[in-house]
């Protein structure tokens, strides 16, 4: 396995044989080089620029990232994780995660499995059809949602 330790609030590109990128405290982004056929493992990283390849990121540990609309899918971590969508989005792929902010666009979240979700700024939530997905609404709008067991709204 090899690693990245990304300095304090740095910006670098991770080759496509690195499989883990650990941050600090700081502001750290990576962007994605093309060539990546592995997940990437990621740890206090608080952007995150994919590649035109598919790219699927891992949360070692919980916390706050970033994605941009080039990131495929990602799997959350143990813990609370807090996902941002950069960019104009189309559709991610979720596994994990508690929490999703929208940006600008129309989003789509997809989730794999099991879980409870809120998500604010996201136009459409779907559930893979084989597990349970609880979505609440942090903010008041329109959601479309399919194969999903339960939604809370907004105010």
């Amino acid at each position: 396995m090899s690693e990245i330790i990304v300095p304090k609030s740095k910006k670098v590109t991770v080759a496509s044989t690195i499989d883990t990128a650990l941050g600090t405290t700081g502001a750290e982004t990576i962007t994605l080089a093309s060539g990546r056929t592995s997940e990437l493992f990621v740890d206090q990283i608080n952007n995150i620029l994919g590649s035109a390849q598919t790219d699927t990121i891992v949360l070692m540990t919980a916390g706050k990232v970033s994605i941009d609309s080039k990131i495929e899918s990602m799997l959350g971590s143990e813990g609370t994780d807090i996902v941002t969508l950069g960019g104009t989005r189309g559709k991610v792929v979720l596994s994990g995660v508690e929490s999703v902010v929208g940006r600008t666009g129309e989003d789509t979240v997809a989730f794999i499995g099991d879980g409870s979700v809120t998500v604010k700024s996201v136009e459409r939530v779907l559930g893979d059809g084989n597990g349970d997905v609880a979505v609440t609404m942090a903010s008041s709008g329109k959601l479309a949602v399919a194969d999903v067991d339960s939604v809370i709204g907004g105010s």
